[in-house]
């Protein structure tokens, strides 16, 4: 048996510490990105108090709703990164192509919702009967790719809080999102 600082015993111990060394490296670059996406959600946070409130509730509860409404779980949206409820999601994504698929026949007024032009034809068009002024304007495409949008935003913030259930205790202090 040689001495641990015989040469043979060098290289061995300069792979075991290059391979600690991109190890942790590699746990600071996923430090990084969190913490950077942190300070960026801290920006929002400081300009929006609702937000504020609801982050500054523990992890393990919910967020509070209104009456007794069911309680729908938070999602990080894909298009822009922002939280919304995950039965929005669908009406958040349509929003980002401004899809609009009712419209007034009589003056062009578009809505995402067929219950809004509805009432705008009641309101604004008395005289026209019903639904006769009312037009269907979908597009199957922007329609599929809403739909996908919503699914990968719903499996993207799985696959992050995952990960962040895999971090180390210290990175999990700082109550990343």
């Amino acid at each position: 048996m040689g001495c641990a600082r015989s040469p043979c015993a060098i290289p061995h111990r300069i792979d075991a510490v290059l391979q600690e060394a991109a190890a942790l490296t590699n746990l600071l670059e996923i430090c990084h990105q969190f913490l950077t996406e942190h300070a960026r959600n801290q920006r929002a946070v400081d300009t929006h108090p609702t937000i504020s409130r609801l982050l500054s509730s523990p992890p393990s509860q919910s967020p509070p709703t209104s009456g007794g409404a069911t309680k729908y779980r938070n999602i990080r949206c894909v298009v822009c990164d922002e939280w919304v409820c995950a039965r929005n999601r669908r009406n958040h994504i349509e929003a980002h192509f401004d899809y609009r698929p009712f419209a007034c026949a009589i003056c062009g007024f578009r809505r995402r919702r067929q219950i809004f032009v509805q009432h705008h034809i009641r309101r604004a068009h008395p005289d026209v009967g019903g639904d006769d002024a009312l037009l269907i304007c979908e597009n199957a495409e922007i329609a599929r790719e809403v739909d996908r949008l919503a699914r990968e935003s719903e499996t993207s913030t799985h696959r992050r809080h995952q990960l962040v259930e895999k971090m180390p205790l210290l990175v999990r202090r700082l109550r990343l999102p």
